[in-house]
């Protein structure tokens, strides 16, 4: 269950030092677990690039288990648990990294905090908003949305001026 859960996290990761950060550990322990699961199951599954990983076949077959077993085990979880007690399982938020740094992640804290039974997870990434990965259950989107079919609700006016000096020209 671990090892899913793990490998989730890699998966969903734009690199391994986002996947590090995102399990709170370091970047050679990340990668270490990695290979041992790769030896474990006699199979690449992440390539290692500069910039970015990149998932394998094996590894993007994998994944796509992995997320559905994961959401199997929400379910169960959440179909024998009692939800009287507040809000129970996961949420996962993507946002820019601004926009989630500076207004979505100190909400999130005190959504967290009032609802300590759901385990909240924010994605910030500096690419825009990728619906058709669909690797999170809200996305705060600043602009117009890049897929029709997601449902969405405006949160707030987002009115901008542009400025320049008077020598401008």
């Amino acid at each position: 269950m671990d090892d899913l859960q793990f490998f989730h996290v890699v998966a969903s990761s734009e690199t391994l030092t986002a996947a590090s950060r995102e399990l709170g550990c370091s970047l050679p322990v990340v990668s270490k677990r990695l290979s041992a699961l790769e030896r474990r199951l006699d199979v690449r599954l992440v390539q290692r690039g500069a910039r970015r990983l990149v998932l394998t076949s094996e590894g993007e077959l994998y994944a796509a288990r992995v997320e559905g077993i994961l959401d199997q085990i929400r379910e169960l979880e959440d179909t024998i648990t009692d939800t009287a007690g507040g809000l129970r399982g996961s949420l996962v938020v993507e946002a820019t990294l601004g926009l989630g740094r500076t207004h979505i992640a100190p909400l999130l804290g005190e959504f967290a905090a009032a609802h300590p039974e759901l385990h909240v997870r924010m994605q910030t990434s500096a690419l825009p908003l990728r619906p058709h990965q669909r690797e999170f259950d809200v996305a705060v989107h600043v602009g117009m949305p890049p897929d029709s079919s997601l449902r969405m609700r405006r949160l707030a006016k987002n009115r901008r001026v542009p400025c320049a000096a008077p020598s401008y020209h």
